[in-house]
């Protein structure tokens, strides 16, 4: 008897055949964060967490020599190396506890400075856009008194019956005013 494979394509779906799964050496698209889990190390971070792990353990090795030696008593090469094996399991998850705080402050540090980064340009640019819509806004209402001299000027000349012949506010004519002064 046959199984079904889920296909209806009977092309596609043979028998036993088994279901197509990801393949584990498929390209990484790595993110902002290419974790897998708390306790995987960002990989942009990795060489610091294990420099300052190795670091912690060598420290910690020399420590449980030194209380081996001197506060416990112990005597010869093989005692002393019972005792360092006894207490490294512990200090080593110890080390790497807080080498992965340490990495992890440092990064959320960093991405604590980028987000402060992004609300500062923006801050920057809202404050951009204001100055500008507010020198537009002058601008036009110079225009506007501009318009309404020249508009009764023009009704005074009418009213007076005289010829007006000065022409209409323009860009260009501003731009001359303020060349000339």
């Amino acid at each position: 008897m046959a199984q079904y494979t889920g296909s209806d394509n009977p092309e596609k779906g043979t028998q036993n055949e088994q279901p197509e799964v990801a393949q584990e050496n498929q390209p990484r698209i790595e993110g902002e964060d290419d974790r897998e889990s708390i306790w995987t190390i960002p990989a942009k971070l990795k060489r610091w967490y294990f420099a300052l792990f190795s670091i912690q353990v060598v420290i910690a090795a020399i420590w449980l020599v030194r209380m081996g030696i001197v506060d416990e008593g112990r005597n010869g090469i093989p005692d002393i190396l019972f005792y360092l094996w006894q207490y490294m399991a512990p200090a080593a998850v110890s080390s790497a506890t807080f080498a992965l705080v340490i990495v992890d402050t440092a990064n959320g540090i960093m991405v604590l400075s980028t987000w402060l980064e992004d609300e500062l340009k923006k801050r920057r640019q809202r404050q951009l856009k204001a100055a500008v819509k507010a020198a537009v806004e002058e601008a036009r209402a110079e225009e506007r008194q501009r318009w309404e001299q020249w508009n009764r000027r023009r009704e005074a000349a009418a009213a007076a019956g005289e010829e007006f012949s000065e022409p209409p506010p323009s860009v260009d004519s501003e731009n001359e005013d303020r060349q000339q002064k």
